[in-house]
């Protein structure tokens, strides 16, 4: 008897499986998220990023962040409309599993299991993009912050065009090559006499995918993490010094208007005070008029029009710190972890997770639109008058 129960309490310590999540609470999350909130999160993004390319465009593309932000708000488009395209294909085959029969037979049989796999390379191909234009936009306003008087020499509007487009040729040649190293074909079964499609890779295929798994989806989102942290350290200093220089301006400013509005008898009683009396003051003057002007000037540096580009390009950077962060540690612990990962010990917490992160990553694609109406006063008043003439011309229509 004994025997018998020992025997039953390891068994069941054996086959009990150390998950954090149950089947349930991971289908859960994964239904939640997929079925309502991701494509919500989707048409949202895209509606924003189109309005921000027919804003940006409308503006004249004239200076150097018009075209970085256009830049951005094209490839996070690509990037959304791409899980849009995926979302579509799980879509039909969810249907298709509750019809019990197959909708199109080779649209089934690529998405499943190829297709996410497929578009998850595919996704990524934009989404490396951004991370690259994010990186060269905030990098762009150190440069400005550091080297002011040579900052529009060295960063024109040509040149920003220049480094955008080889942002966008060199990812997309990268991800060509990786691209082409796997294919589908098709391979009859010969119990079914039906023909499936497998994925097929070339001799190197499976390297040359660890190589660049390594390099651009792992080295390149650590190094861009590091650098736009540093460059977002920079601009919240720049941030800080500007604000407490306007400050010391408007204070020096009041002491002035203070300083001028003194009675007569005041005036009087330092005249006859004698003439040394008088150009200690007038010194005392010179230094306050000095000290505010040089307030006033530095704070002009960094006000109006640059202080909205440095704070827009600052949320844009802080978002992309936090929404980036969860991939390099979903990174982390699927590699030093064992079991992590798809039908590992940790199976259900591993889905739960990477849906999360998905999801995480299509809202930073999705809200750039509300961090450049918030903090540019010029793109707020075109959105405003794009917004204005559409619902004019409906209510025309009607």
């Amino acid at each position: 008897m004994s025997s018998n129960q020992n025997s039953t309490v390891n068994t069941n310590v054996i086959t009990s499986s150390p998950d954090f999540l149950s089947d349930f609470a991971s289908g859960l999350v994964y239904l939640v998220l997929n079925a309502l909130i991701i494509p919500f999160t989707l048409l949202l993004g895209s509606f924003t990023n189109l309005l921000n390319i027919v804003v940006y465009h409308r503006m004249g593309l004239k200076d150097t962040v018009s075209v970085a932000f256009f830049s951005l708000s094209l490839s996070d488009l690509v990037y959304l409309l791409i899980h849009i395209s995926n979302f579509i294909g799980s879509v039909v085959l969810f249907v298709d599993e509750l019809a019990g029969e197959q909708i199109t037979e080779t649209f089934v049989r690529l998405i499943n299991p190829f297709f996410p796999y497929i578009m998850m390379w595919y996704a990524s191909w934009p989404y490396d993009i951004s991370v690259l234009t994010t990186v060269f936009i905030s990098l762009q306003r150190c440069l400005c912050i550091a080297l002011p008087f040579r900052f529009k020499s060295l960063f024109t509007r040509e040149r920003t065009v220049f480094v955008i487009g080889f942002i966008y040729v060199y990812v997309t040649s990268s991800y060509t090559l990786i691209f082409t190293t796997f294919s589908l074909i098709t391979v009859v079964n010969p119990q079914t006499n039906a023909s499936v499609l497998f994925l097929s890779y070339d001799k190197d295929g499976a390297i040359k995918e660890t190589v660049f798994y390594w390099m651009n989806r792992i080295l390149l989102q650590i190094v861009a993490q590091i650098a736009i942290f540093l460059n977002v350290l920079i601009l919240a200093t720049s941030l800080a010094r500007s604000a407490k220089f306007r400050q010391n301006a408007r204070r020096n400013i009041t002491l002035d208007q203070e300083s001028t509005s003194c009675s007569t008898s005041d005036l009087n009683s330092k005249f006859s005070s004698g003439p040394r009396q008088n150009s200690t003051d007038s010194k005392s003057k010179m230094i306050t008029k000095s000290q505010m002007e040089h307030s006033a000037d530095t704070s002009s540096a960094l006000s109006g029009k640059e202080v909205q580009v440095i704070k827009s390009v600052t949320l844009v950077a802080v978002l992309f710190l936090l929404t980036n962060l969860p991939a390099n540690i979903l990174f982390c612990v699927n590699r030093f972890v064992p079991g992590f990962s798809m039908g590992g010990d940790y199976s259900n917490t591993f889905v739960a997770f990477y849906t999360l992160r998905t999801e995480i990553e299509i809202v930073n694609a999705s809200v750039n639109f509300f961090v450049y109406y918030h903090c540019n006063t010029k793109f707020r008043n075109a959105t405003r008058q794009l917004v204005g003439k559409l619902l004019r011309r409906q209510l025309d229509v009607v």
